[in-house]
């Protein structure tokens, strides 16, 4: 399980966006990564780095002015995520706004994408699925916005790799109502923790339902988003810029409301989507599929080269699910 990390790193065309995807070594992140590198600056992180340095040697190669660097990166791992921030997020975010003259960056986009597929349910692999695919983006989303530089960042955009099988018709009707019962990041984060919880809400036919586990995982995902988005918002400060503030949730401890205050950050835009890349030809998705990685990585690419001054125009909206670059119902379909 890799938590393939890209960052932008400074070259000689001063580009001011950066980009960190998880799962960039193949598949749909490769293709992430690849589209990016043409406007962004790129640190690709696997967790078998030999396959990370291939692919980004690939990339490299085949544009001579991209900039992808690999990181050895495990999604599972909160210890991981914080050392890429602090070796290497944070002193290339230090370094480009003293190349800048004081000028910081422009976006840091976070692309979630790796991910675990299995099928079959049992405890084991259900805590897997579930640390992987829900709790591996929170922990990186978390990590990212405590970060004293990336607070700099005018533009702050996480994307996370949802799916079809996240959408409530998918899910058994007792599942999506207690996914919809959960109305702040640590309650998702101790649901998401409690498997027996889970277990206990489906049948014996439920259970064996194809990949029952992912498509639980994607729902709790989608939830997620919207979760983040109504608690770190966006207040429009007149000049396209705004003023980052954490919401006062129902289920937030006192301890958290008390660094209310520290966690303001003026001149910031944050931005959660998820994406439903369709059914797509890699490891995951089989040879069958419809879809080419590139057609999988469009709406992510285009959702992450949307400037500031687009955000909330031309169908870009906050805290909502994209497909074929159009915004779907994960709570109706």
């Amino acid at each position: 399980f890799f938590f393939v990390s890209l960052v932008c790193t400074c070259n000689s065309r001063m580009q001011r966006g950066w980009a960190l995807v998880s799962g960039g070594n193949r598949g749909i992140g490769f293709e992430i990564c690849k589209q990016l590198a043409s406007r962004y600056g790129v640190w690709m992180g696997a967790r078998n780095i030999d396959e990370g340095r291939k692919a980004s040697s690939d990339i490299n190669s085949s544009l001579p002015s991209s900039t992808c660097t690999p990181v050895q990166l495990d999604v599972t791992s909160k210890q991981d995520i914080h050392r890429v921030i602090r070796e290497q997020i944070e002193p290339a975010l230090k370094r480009m706004k003293e190349e800048g003259g004081g000028k910081g960056v422009n976006t840091l986009l976070i692309v979630n994408n790796a991910g675990v597929y299995e099928d079959g349910w049992d405890e084991q692999r259900l805590e897997r699925t579930l640390q992987t695919n829900v709790m591996g983006p929170i922990h990186m989303i978390e990590a990212v916005l405590e970060s004293d530089s990336a607070k700099q960042v005018e533009t702050l955009h996480f994307i996370s790799l949802s799916s079809g099988y996240g959408s409530a018709s998918c899910q058994p009707d007792s599942v999506m109502k207690s996914i919809m019962q959960i109305s702040s990041i640590p309650q998702l984060k101790e649901a998401v923790s409690d498997t027996s919880k889970w277990s206990a809400l489906y049948s014996s036919s439920q259970k064996q339902e194809y990949v029952a586990m992912y498509k639980l995982s994607k729902a709790l995902l989608n939830r997620g988003m919207e979760l983040f988005a109504s608690e770190i918002t966006a207040v429009d400060g007149g000049d396209g810029k705004g003023k980052e503030r954490r919401g006062e949730q129902k289920g937030r401890s006192e301890d958290e409301r008390k660094g209310e205050k520290e966690k303001e950050h003026m001149h910031r835009t944050v931005l959660f989507n998820n994406v439903d890349p369709g059914w797509v030809r890699t490891r995951m998705g089989g040879q069958g599929a419809p879809l080419s990685p590139a057609e999988g990585a469009d709406t992510v690419v285009w959702l992450g080269l949307k400037s500031l001054s687009q955000v909330g125009v031309d169908g870009v909206q906050n805290g909502v699910v994209y497909k074929k670059r159009r915004v779907v119902d994960w709570k109706r379909e």
